[in-house]
C-alpha cells in the first residue's frame, strides 16, 4: 500500500505453515533524489550528483535506480 503523499510504502505479508499463521507488515520510507541530495547535504556531504545506475547514467524516468554520490 503506497501513502496518498507517495512517502511510505507498507507491505503485509502472511505466511501460513501447517497450523502456524504469522503477519508481518513492513514500511519503507521513499525518498525522492532532491530529498536524499538535501539530507546528505545536511549531513555535511558537498558536490552531490545524482545517476540512475552505477554506471554514470542519467536519473530519470526511466531509471531503475537512484545512486546519491557526495564529498566529505
Amino acid at each position: 500500500r503506497l501513502s496518498q503523499n507517495w512517502g511510505w510504502i507498507e507491505s503485509r505479508w502472511i505466511v501460513i505453515k501447517g497450523k502456524q499463521f504469522m503477519e508481518h507488515t513492513i514500511s519503507l520510507r521513499i525518498y525522492s533524489a532532491a530529498e536524499l541530495s538535501s539530507l546528505l547535504r545536511e549531513c555535511g556531504f558537498r558536490d552531490t550528483q545524482v545517476y540512475g545506475g552505477l554506471d554514470g547514467s542519467a536519473y530519470d524516468t526511466s531509471a531503475k535506480r537512484l545512486v546519491v554520490v557526495g564529498l566529505k
